[in-house]
């Protein structure tokens, strides 16, 4: 389906790899095309980057396709960005000057709780380790929702208990917006998510210890780098294979012991994560956080800084 949005206003490449989400896997096409594979809100999607616009498709329900309010409000994309960008341009000479650099990027709004639990992850991390961190975590706590195999583009999931399959041959997306209806499959690649990186963060990023995790006081979600006990995974095994989880309850989170997440690489985040957890639970969970976005920004400030940590009022941009 074509979400009808010029390459200008919206760039699945920058928006999804830019660090503000952890949760889509860069998948190549038969045209070496770009495609993306995420999970939004419990629902699995592809997303591709076409010349003139972007497509998507729900991988559960071809059905619901015809319904794109959920991915529209994700990309929030009532905002006009090219006026918006000009306006920041007339205001500030700094951005007017990058601001042809950055056009299609655009704020996703996000599951407040997937956020928040996100920029606890960040603290003093890199956005690789970050995507592992949190990869692991929705594995490990969250729901199976369905895996691709991108080498025959056949997506299984269960369907109230049912093995079901949806052959990507007949519903794949195509740069006109219609669905290509050849036999043959689409042959997806799934590759590694790159990021460019200076060789002094290369450096770090090698030296990091899987033990000896240190423990600072303040987190602050700004903060790239240092020890933690994050196991490395190998990006190449199972290439083929892309396996989606939703990600964790509140109370699943609440529930977990320390031990237990640092097992998981979490680190001395662990205990950040559960207190977290505890104190949304307690104010009554993700319809809580969910309700801020009715309130006005002050009284949503207030309302994070309740939270333990300084990456309470970061992940603002959640809602």
């Amino acid at each position: 389906m074509d979400l009808q949005v010029a390459p200008l206003e919206l760039k699945p490449s920058y928006t999804l790899n830019m660090g503000q989400c952890f949760n889509w896997k860069k998948i190549v096409g038969p045209n070496e095309d770009e495609n993306w594979i995420g999970v939004i809100n419990r629902t699995p999607y592809l997303i591709k980057q076409a010349h003139e616009t972007t497509l998507y498709l729900n991988l559960q329900n071809k059905e619901r396709n015809l319904n794109d309010s959920l991915i529209r409000d994700y990309f929030q994309l009532g905002i006009n960005m090219q006026h918006l960008g000009e306006e920041f341009s007339n205001s500030c000479v700094r951005f007017s000057s990058l601001y042809r650099y950055l056009q299609g990027i655009r704020i996703l709004r996000q599951d407040p709780w997937e956020c928040l639990i996100s920029f606890i992850c960040s603290s003093n991390n890199n956005i690789k380790r970050i995507s592992q961190m949190l990869a692991k975590l929705r594995e490990k706590y969250g729901v199976y929702i369905g895996k691709l195999n991108s080498f025959d583009g056949i997506f299984e999931w269960n369907s109230e208990g049912n093995r079901a399959e949806l052959s990507l041959s007949s519903s794949y997306c195509c740069d006109s917006g219609k669905e290509d209806v050849t036999n043959s499959p689409p042959r997806l690649k799934s590759i590694p998510t790159t990021f460019q990186t200076t060789p002094k963060q290369k450096q770090l990023i090698n030296s990091q210890s899987i033990a000896g995790d240190s423990q600072p006081e303040v987190m602050t979600p700004h903060s790239r780098g240092g020890n933690d006990d994050l196991v490395e995974v190998d990006s190449k095994a199972n290439e083929s294979i892309v396996v989606l989880y939703a990600f964790p309850t509140v109370e699943s989170i609440a529930s977990a012991t320390e031990a237990d997440l640092r097992s998981i690489g979490m680190g001395y985040r662990a205990k950040y994560l559960i207190r977290t957890a505890q104190m949304v639970r307690d104010m009554g969970g993700e319809q809580w956080l969910h309700s801020l976005r009715l309130k006005s920004r002050e009284e949503v400030q207030n309302e994070l800084l309740k939270l333990p940590g300084e990456y309470s009022v970061v992940m603002m941009t959640g809602l």
